[in-house]
């Protein structure tokens, strides 16, 4: 009798956890196929017009003034193509250069997606992006006292420069962001091109990872895949006890 008994208990289960993963699979194959054709369709090229997603990534509306240059050790620090470059030296990833600042014995530089920590004269220290908690669509960043801060569509955050990780905090009301206009919101400086660089495929991506919802959104991404495996180890359970 226990046999049966033990059976039909993993197949009430599989049955339980199939229903709560559909949803899951569904989305996660059909952002996976979007993502394979990405060129093909157009997506990469693709700017965002939707007003939520824009102000999810920091793209308020307003007239772009001019770029401002950055440079380090007398070399230009720009980001071209996705990559952070120091005069004709690759430094790291960089989907959009935002800011630079300099502190102490150490250069910050704020990406949208990530976060590189570079000596006075170029060398990388440290880097950081959303593996280690940093949020996509930075757009700003500012100084409050001794503590640098970061702006994203929704909140600020203070930055520990010994691990480069983030916590939310409250910024003053007499906070001066760099990459805004003070006035309007308006986009200035180099954070007037993120607006050309986050695209749909970009969206399909924190889709696709979760990430579009938040580190909420990356936990029930990660609880679901979980939930897929044991659907999957307990479909062949099922099948070789029933052989």
């Amino acid at each position: 009798m226990a046999r049966p008994s033990l059976r039909f208990t993993f197949l009430r289960w599989h049955r339980r956890i199939g229903a709560g993963a559909a949803i899951f699979l569904l989305l996660i194959s059909v952002t996976g196929l979007l993502l394979n054709h990405t060129n093909d369709l157009g997506l990469d090229r693709m700017p965002l017009q939707n007003a939520w997603l824009r102000a999810y990534y920091g793209l308020e509306s307003g007239e772009a003034s001019a770029a401002v240059p950055h440079s380090l050790a007398g070399r230009p620090l720009a980001a071209k193509d996705g990559q952070l470059w120091l005069g004709e030296s690759r430094v790291s990833d960089c989907s959009h250069l935002v800011g630079v600042m300099s502190r102490r014995e150490e250069v910050l530089v704020v990406c949208a997606d990530r976060l590189v920590l570079l000596t006075p004269d170029g060398q990388l220290i440290d880097q950081a992006d959303s593996l280690r908690g940093i949020p996509s669509g930075l757009s700003a960043y500012s100084e409050q006292g001794d503590t640098i801060l970061l702006k994203t569509a929704d909140t600020s955050l203070g930055v520990n420069l010994s691990d480069l990780s983030v916590k939310t905090v409250a910024a003053g009301p007499d906070v001066k962001w760099q990459g805004y206009a003070p006035a309007g919101n308006a986009l200035v400086g180099d954070a007037a091109a993120l607006a050309k660089t986050i695209t749909w495929e970009r969206v399909v991506q924190d889709l696709h990872s979760g990430r579009l919802f938040g580190k909420m959104g990356v936990w029930v991404v990660d609880i679901l895949g979980i939930a897929a495996i044991l659907l999957a180890a307990s479909g062949l359970l099922l099948y070789f006890r029933r052989r």
